[in-house]
């Protein structure tokens, strides 16, 4: 029997002017390629957005939780969007690795 450990997930969402994270919702990630499309985003935690992804970037992040991370627009009203791709672990896997 084969067991599966992971889970993929790919996700869209458009960014705004105002500071919001990616979801309200804990989504543990192994990793993640959160790839920026159509115009530049500010991104970072919830208290500061100052990192700078360019329209056309890929960004990559190992073992974060897709709550901690919050996007806005570089330049008002020009919306960009961000698909994530990213692997999950599962709730036998997730627990397993607490505090690794």
């Amino acid at each position: 029997m084969t067991e599966t450990i992971t889970s993929f997930l790919s996700l869209e969402k458009t960014i705004t002017n105002n500071a919001a994270p990616f979801t309200t919702t804990a989504i543990p990630v192994y990793e993640v390629n959160i790839h920026v499309y159509d115009n530049d985003i500010y991104y970072g935690d919830g208290a500061t957005q100052s990192a700078i992804a360019q329209a056309g970037s890929v960004l990559y992040f190992p073992k974060i939780d897709l709550r901690d991370l919050f996007f806005k627009n570089r330049t008002a009203y020009l919306n960009a969007r961000v698909v994530i791709v990213a692997s999950t672990p599962d709730k036998t896997v997730e627990v397993a690795l607490r505090g690794y």
